[in-house]
């Protein structure tokens, strides 16, 4: 009978955090502590299928008038995340709206490229071709970073797949430009890539971050058009970051505001610092690069370099494992870096998958996925909360990083354009 009403109190909470009340049927804010092992297994929740598609269609339901997933920002580095769980729900669903609604965003997107081939990090609402020479220059001399613009870039190259023969070409094109007349010139001879413009100034210094998703950006272009040039452009600047980690598990992590002369999160050696988990916001990018990567390169010697320095960050003494609270989930900070946290368990799944199977792992990814598909546990990170509540600043963002990790434990290779969908389409 416990059982039973535990489950029914689940299902409820559900059913009130669903896509008919955005507010998530709480008005106070959720604890800011990891549940224990008991809390974790006292409390049962659906499955990742049917938490994917309460994701997917509260996303839908919180979508902007103006077709973007963030309600609290025009940054577009927001919705790249929503946008890409919306398109693995539609690969693992077949919900049509899931991608019209994906196509729209990105149509408006491509729409807003500038004459230099970057974006402006913000949406304006406004197509280029309909913008003064003034209006542009001044967006293409304000902040362009390749940080954030590198995040919702490539999902033009996600979307590609699923898009028609128009699109296809459309996005295939911009996605090429940006690459190519861009975010190519801010690679360094290291393979690390600068931040690109920022506040009118070109970074000239390694960021982590640009670099991951750079990474990223170039294999998902590589994926679509098999030019092995955009392969070449990421596997180097994953092996920058590969080469930046510590055999205790910490990524050495470069800041791009080196270039301006502040210091941040605790840098140290000018812009880098040895970090543990406190920057989990900034450190998931380079696992986006690095597992992209993975699926793609043909290069064995790389993807042993990856084996094991993932060996290291999930197994050593300030490794993913260790890190945990309780041994369920990760210590949460800040509603921002808490809201990246729910795309940290896709690294333990394709370690346990395809790099090293571990029992220990294996249980991590089981009582992650346990966290993420119970409502009242993935509050805490931000997933499914109210957008107008501080606690739910992130919340579309938070609840886009959580659906990567259930569309890839449902689906192995969804994310990375490796689904058997994705690859008829192409």
């Amino acid at each position: 009978m416990k059982t039973l009403l535990a489950l029914a109190t689940v299902l409820c909470l559900f059913a009130v955090s669903g896509a008919d009340d955005p507010s998530a049927g709480r008005a106070e804010a959720p604890p800011p502590s990891v549940p224990t092992v008991a809390e974790l297994e006292a409390h049962p929740a659906p499955g990742p299928r049917e938490t994917l598609k309460t994701y997917c269609d509260w996303l839908l339901a919180n979508r902007t008038p103006a077709g973007l997933f963030e309600p609290n920002s025009r940054e577009w580095y927001r919705t790249s995340y929503p946008l890409r769980t919306l398109m693995a729900g539609y690969d693992i669903f077949g919900q049509r709206q899931y991608l019209d609604a994906v196509l729209a965003c990105l149509d408006k997107f491509v729409s807003e490229q500038l004459p230099n081939g970057a974006w402006s990090f913000r949406f304006s609402g406004k197509p280029s071709s309909e913008r003064t020479e003034a209006e542009l220059k001044k967006l293409m001399d304000g902040t362009t970073n390749l940080a954030d613009v590198g995040s919702i870039s490539m999902c033009l190259g996600v979307a590609y797949p699923y898009a028609d023969a128009v699109r296809k070409k459309t996005y295939c094109d911009a996605l090429r430009r940006f690459s190519d007349d861009y975010a190519a010139r801010f690679q360094l001879p290291t393979g690390a890539f600068t931040n690109g413009r920022w506040s009118g100034q070109d970074m000239t210094t390694p960021y982590s971050v640009a670099t991951g998703v750079q990474a990223m950006n170039f294999c998902s272009l590589y994926a679509i058009t098999g030019d092995e040039k955009y392969l070449r452009v990421a596997e180097r600047a994953v092996r920058y970051l590969l080469a930046n980690w510590k055999e205790d598990g910490r990524q050495v992590f470069d800041h791009h505001k080196a270039d301006l002369g502040k210091e941040v999160l605790d840098i140290r050696e000018k812009s880098r610092y040895h970090g543990g988990l406190g920057a989990i916001g900034s450190f998931y990018y380079s696992h986006d690069g690095i597992l992209w990567v993975w699926q793609w390169t043909k290069d064995e010697a790389l993807k042993e370099q990856i084996r094991k320095v993932y060996t290291w960050h999930i197994k050593g003494s300030h490794g993913l494992l260790k890190e945990r609270d309780h041994g369920v989930w990760w210590p949460l900070s800040d509603v921002w870096s808490n809201s990246k946290m729910g795309a940290l368990l896709s690294v333990l799944i394709e370690y346990d998958r395809s790099m090293a199977h571990d029992p220990e792992v294996r249980q991590a990814i089981d009582r992650g996925t346990a966290f993420l598909c119970n409502p009242e546990f993935a509050r805490r990170i931000g997933v499914l909360c109210d957008p107008g509540k501080p606690w739910g600043e992130y919340a579309l963002p938070a609840t886009g990083f959580a659906g990567l990790s259930l569309a890839e434990l449902i689906k192995p290779g969804v994310i990375f354009l490796k689904s058997d969908k994705a690859s008829l389409a192409r």
